[in-house]
């Protein structure tokens, strides 16, 4: 008969705005047990979902509005992964580079000052990593007509991914924390990356894109203002 209050992680559910959510109980392997609660059907006692809404406004994980990756080798330069389940960024064959590119619609916090930005990818590959996140200016392209050929520049550093493969799950979120002083939106509130390579470790970073099925997958960018 006592409550049970249990903290949901905020960035996940922030994905969820204007949307229905669902919340599913699941089992974990590690135990055997068994969990009984009241239902909606009980007076007084059906579940709760209770939102603390004190901080601001602007706080939102946007998802992306445009995702693909690009390859260096001459026969694939004119490829385009845009439907591609998969963001790539790798330098691990000396003939053949890929870099990813992705957007988001940060239109709800133009005119905001930006306190704090995280770039959170799901790794679906295990391995070291060295990458760089770059500001990409030109937020004009098309995810389905972008290639190796016309792939706009990339810009300044805003975030570095430094991970070993103990550190970096299949299937668990990466939170990239970017600099602020950096990131400036255009006009219309767009905002584009890149995902770059290092030349100090040749490596594979491979994380899910916008068009895999999985919604908790899919990645996002989170914006804290003042």
């Amino acid at each position: 008969e006592t409550p049970i209050f249990i903290e949901l992680d905020r960035s996940a559910i922030q994905a969820y705005a204007g949307k229905l959510l669902t919340i599913k109980i699941d089992n974990l392997e590690a135990d055997n047990n068994t969990l009984q609660v009241y239902s909606r059907e009980v007076p007084q006692k059906e579940p709760e979902l209770i939102l603390d809404i004190s901080g601001s406004a602007s706080d939102a994980a946007m998802q992306a509005i445009g995702d693909t990756y690009v390859q260096s080798l001459s026969e694939r330069q004119k490829n385009n992964y845009g439907e591609s389940a998969v963001l790539i960024a790798s330098n691990y064959e000396s003939n053949n580079t890929k870099t990813a590119y992705i957007k988001f619609d940060a239109s709800r916090v133009l005119g905001k000052t930006i306190k704090k930005a995280t770039l959170q990818l799901t790794a679906n590959l295990s391995r070291d990593v060295q990458k760089q996140i770059r500001i990409v200016s030109d937020t004009s392209w098309n995810e389905n007509a972008l290639s190796y050929s016309n792939k706009p520049t990339m810009g300044e550093i805003v975030g570095v991914i430094n991970l070993g493969k103990n550190d970096l799950k299949v299937d668990a979120p990466i939170s990239i924390p970017l600099n602020t002083s950096k990131i400036e939106l255009a006009p219309n509130g767009v905002i584009a990356f890149g995902i770059d390579n290092t030349s100090s470790l040749s490596s594979t970073f491979s994380v899910y894109s916008e068009e895999v099925q999985n919604e908790s997958f899919k990645p996002k960018l989170i914006i804290e203002t003042y």
